[in-house]
């Protein structure tokens, strides 16, 4: 045991990630907020992923028990730190096996690596390395092959662990549990200069220890167990630009164990389940910049960052970065949606997840990307299903190139209360990939506000609501195999269907004096959802041409008259629209001399009706071919009701609200000025008790 470093238990439910752990204890971590594993079993895992290939095993024959910690790839050589038997926690792959560096620590062994010029600087817990009194900081020069402490003012290396080292401007910036180094004072954080061997210390550091430190520009990001730098409140993060120290936002809500950077976007990971204030799982980024954070959530995904399947606690070790994306190691079983064990790619460009084949079956401590080569550490036993104890290489297949979407996407059409069943290989045309054939993709529609669209086989099924027309945009995402995906957007367009003009609330008989006429407003019985009554076609015929007609055009008003004819005829109404839809009634009128006779008007309709605007189109200006700025909006009730009467654009947004209140029974009109609307098409809905029905009018300039 190693009574330097900080004591932290994995929570109980972290031990369902291993396959299998009949006898397990705890030692205390590593420095890096890792707990170390001792005296576990594991059981073997078959390959279940083709990517497996990709894993190299070669390394993995380390020993039974205990961790890597910190892997360095340097030119052609390997390096690892860590707590195992063997190489005496710090080992050089020899080209057959590993071997204990320079005669390895005396006890403990190494938690961080760094280089400057020819001199490897290791970090970890240990009093001696080759012989060589060091306190948990030492080098090795890469040319004499020797190992040296850092001397400064008489005392050698720091008081504490040392679990973090990077470099910036030939300086070796050093993060840990300690609180002095060689005879200056500092608290978990200092600065040693290799050309003159002086500590620098960094204000008065930090009051928790610190874990990984990560350099941009001129800035250096500071992650760990803190809540204070100086005397500034951070949570668990922090920035040194020289002079002071500055939090980042409001932090995270628990310790932060790594930090990587890729471009402007720090990302980070730890035991944190906020960032900023947004909810993430365990990792997230920040980007420094806008001084934002961001959650790790591919477009199709319903969670974000890692997480186990076995219980709500997940925990990330390692981040790091390459030119294929950002690699995060831990202990998790999923990363968004995914299947992923322990070690994951995080691609920035299209915001997706890649696992590396089936993964490792334990806890990823660290994680160092090259070129082409990903080199894994941790407690594993198995990486791809094959024997790694400890150490993996996954290798990177050749470059996978997203697929591009090389032109606009056709806007597809279909009636309104029917659908549209499109074949996925139509879009095949306009879509490149140069690695993958057109039915590897996958091809994932998002639905839009009104237009759904529903997966079938090989085909995008595409509905919308009952009578309701307009276009929505929806968007076509591309993946292929590596989860590499472009995006864009297309037009679907419901049309109107041209149905028959519509006859409600017609009088079946009409009585009247043959000294008399009867007029009767024969728009408020017929309405068309897709023309103004102004061009609808009206005709009407009788049984006995005694009953003469009259119809205006202008006002659809009829007029009847009978002159000198007692007696019952027929009148035949036929209304036809622009495209020759046709709707046909029968009214039967009663003529008689008899003064006083009472009339069958139909003065209250026997069931709710909405009658279509006149006049429609209308001008909202009141100039041009329809010269009103008003519309006269009619309808009727076959009892007292509540009455909503509101207008709509095509988009759903309320324009204006005509009516709210009660009304007795019978026929209604109401005036609707809309000299304030622009030109186009609007829809107007009458609500009256449970009845409810629209209808379009036409608005020009």
């Amino acid at each position: 045991m190693n009574s330097q470093i900080t004591r932290l238990l994995v929570p109980a439910c972290v031990l369902c990630l291993l396959t299998s752990l009949p006898q397990t204890s705890f030692s205390q971590n590593n420095g890096k907020g890792k707990p170390a594993i001792r005296q576990f079993q594991l059981r073997h895992t078959t390959i279940s992923d083709p990517g497996d290939e990709n894993w190299d095993d070669r390394f993995g024959q380390l020993y039974p028990y205990g961790e890597i910690s910190t892997i360095l790839a340097l030119n052609d050589d390997l390096y690892i730190g860590g707590y195992f038997p063997g190489t005496k926690g710090i080992g050089k792959w020899t080209g057959h096996n590993w071997s204990p560096l320079g005669g390895g620590a005396n006890r403990g062994g190494a938690s961080a690596f760094a280089v400057i010029g020819n001199d490897l600087y290791v970090g970890g817990v240990f009093e001696m390395v080759g012989g060589v009194p060091a306190n948990n900081i030492a080098k090795w020069n890469l040319i004499t092959e020797k190992w040296s402490a850092l001397e400064s003012g008489g005392y050698n290396g720091v008081n504490g662990e040392v679990s973090a080292m990077t470099v910036a401007d030939e300086h070796l910036y050093v993060g840990g549990a300690f609180t002095a180094d060689g005879n200056i004072s500092s608290n978990r954080i200092a600065k040693w200069n290799p050309a003159n061997s002086t500590w620098t210390s960094l204000g008065d550091g930090l009051n928790g220890d610190v874990y990984d430190i990560a350099v941009h520009t001129n800035a250096v990001y500071v992650g760990g167990a803190f809540t204070l730098a100086d005397s500034t409140p951070v949570n668990y993060l922090a920035k040194w630009e020289g002079e002071a120290w500055t939090a980042l936002g409001t932090g995270v809500n628990h310790h932060v164990t790594t930090l990587s950077f890729y471009e402007n976007d720090l990302y980070a990971g730890g035991y944190f389940t906020k960032a900023g204030g947004l909810s993430v799982n365990y990792v997230a980024k920040y980007n420094v910049a806008t001084n934002n954070w961001w959650p790790l959530r591919a477009e199709t995904d319903t969670s974000n960052g890692v997480r186990q399947r076995c219980c709500p606690i997940a925990n990330v070790y390692s981040i790091t970065t390459s030119p294929h994306g950002v690699y995060i190691g831990g202990s998790f079983d999923l990363a968004g949606n995914r299947n992923a064990n322990h070690i994951v790619r995080w691609n920035p460009e299209s915001n997706t997840w890649s696992p590396l084949g089936s993964g490792v079956n334990g806890q990823v401590f660290d994680v160092m990307a090259t070129e082409n080569d990903v080199h894994v550490g941790g407690t594993f036993r198995y990486a791809g299903g094959k024997i790694s104890y400890r150490f993996a290489i996954w290798h990177e297949p050749e470059q996978n190139h997203a697929p591009v979407i090389n032109s606009s996407l056709p806007t597809l059409s279909f009636n309104e209360d029917v659908s549209l069943l499109y074949p996925i290989s139509k879009w095949h045309s306009r879509v490149q990939d140069q690695e993958d054939a057109d039915s590897t993709l996958v091809f994932t529609v998002l639905s839009g506000k009104k237009v759904q669209a529903t997966r079938q086989g090989n085909d995008y099924l595409f509905t919308a609501p009952e009578n309701w027309f307009g276009q929505n945009k929806l968007k076509l995402i591309v993946t292929d195999r590596s989860q590499l995906a472009d995006t864009a957007e297309f037009v679907v367009r419901v049309k109107s269907l041209n149905d028959a003009p519509g006859i409600a609330n017609l009088p079946e008989s009409i009585a009247f004096r043959n000294t008399a006429s009867k007029r009767l407003a024969m728009w408020d019985f017929v309405s068309d959802v897709e023309d103004a009554d102004s061009s609808l076609h009206f005709s009407f015929s009788a049984s006995n041409d005694s009953l003469k007609r009259a119809f205006n055009a202008q006002t659809g008003v009829l007029t009847l008259t009978a002159p000198g004819f007692i007696g019952k005829a027929n009148l035949f109404l036929t209304v036809r629209d622009d495209s020759n839809a046709v709707a046909r009634d029968t009214i039967a009128a009663q003529v008689d001399n008899t003064t006083g006779v009472a009339e069958a008007t139909s003065e209250i309709p026997t069931e709710f009706v909405l009658l279509q605007n006149y006049p429609n189109p209308f001008s909202a200006k009141g100039r041009g071919t329809f010269g009103n700025p008003t519309t006269t909006i009619r309808f009727g009730l076959p009892h007292a009701s509540e009455v909503n009467l509101e207008v709509f654009d095509l988009s759903g947004q309320r324009v204006a609200t005509l009516l709210n209140e009660s009304k007795d029974a019978g026929f209604h009109a109401i005036e609707f000025n809309a000299s304030n609307l622009s030109s186009g098409t609007y829809f107007y809905k009458l609500t009256a008790g449970s009845f409810a029905e629209r209808k379009k009018l036409l608005l020009v300039k």
